[in-house]
């Protein structure tokens, strides 16, 4: 008999359950839910050492455990105003750090990266910190 194919081994082992103990995709459900939670931790401690290196003047004084609790509520919120990657998230924490927080409670800011005309608020959260380093340099010169 010739070796079974992925989708043929997996129809095999669903056809082997047992339709008494429960449902499969609540088990998965579960399983999703940790993986999230375990994927959401990991990139928060990125971000929270990316925010060491480069808000060090922002983040020396505050804990860990300050900068985790932080840096998972600039997240949840960059996700509200529609930032979707990582990169984009440690750049909206970036823009929150040096701010003092307070980037996130201008409504022009917020507009801006939810506007969606034609970019995406990665884009528009990439966008914001360029302008920041362009506006360094121009005070600085």
């Amino acid at each position: 008999m010739p070796p079974m194919t992925r989708p043929e081994a997996l129809a095999a082992a669903l056809a082997d359950l047992d339709p008494a103990a429960g449902p499969v995709f609540a088990v998965l459900d579960g399983a999703l839910d940790a993986v999230g939670k375990r994927r959401v931790g990991a990139s928060s401690r990125r971000i929270g050492a990316y925010l060491r290196r480069n808000a060090s003047d922002q983040t020396a004084s505050i804990s860990d455990r300050e900068l985790d609790d932080r840096t998972r509520a600039w997240m949840r919120e960059a996700r509200e105003i529609g930032v979707k990657t990582e990169a984009g998230m440690g750049r909206w924490c970036y823009l929150q750090a040096v701010s003092g927080g307070r980037i996130g409670h201008q409504s022009d800011i917020l507009t801006y990266v939810k506007s969606g005309d034609g970019a995406s608020a990665d884009t528009r959260v990439r966008m914001l910190m360029l302008s920041m380093v362009e506006a360094a340099r121009a005070g600085q010169g």
